[in-house]
């Protein structure tokens, strides 16, 4: 518990070297490619934080009546998911549902891949009623990102 004054000014320093990682980018002086390679640091040590049992079983020892804690000036808040296993029950309807899910999510899919192969309007001769329809080629969207492995 002594560590923790030198903890806090640890924190803040390295605050204070994202602004100057920040500053450094945006005047072009730092490579803009150490933001991915930091991100995927701290993404490595926040899943082992949280994915360690012990550290974990640590926190949730603070917490033995209390739901919320502040702590630092962040509110920590211990809470539960609940997960249903609804194989075990063997209800038939279920059952008969999730196949169903299952076929029309194929199909969905079967009809999805078709009209993303359409390069531009084209007629189209419904099979089920006979009727001429117009289908347009879907719009596609994309979004930039970054993926880093390590």
């Amino acid at each position: 518990m002594n560590n923790l004054p030198a903890l806090h000014k640890r924190l803040a320093e390295f605050l204070g070297v994202l602004k100057q990682l920040e500053n450094g980018i945006l005047e072009e002086k730092i490579n803009p490619l150490y933001l991915p390679f930091i991100l995927a640091n701290f993404d490595k040590w926040i899943k082992y934080a949280k994915e360690n049992k012990n550290l974990q079983d640590c926190v949730k020892k603070k917490f033995e009546d209390e739901k919320t804690i502040d702590f630092n000036g962040v509110k920590i808040t211990q809470t539960e998911r609940a997960t249903w296993d609804y194989s075990v029950c063997e209800d038939e309807r279920l059952n008969a549902l999730n196949e169903q899910i299952k076929y029309l999510t194929e199909q969905k899919k079967a009809v999805e891949e078709e009209l993303q192969a359409r390069y531009r309007i084209n007629d189209f001769v419904n099979p089920i009623t006979g009727e001429i329809v117009e289908i347009v080629k879907p719009i596609k969207t994309t979004k930039s990102f970054f993926t880093v492995k390590m």
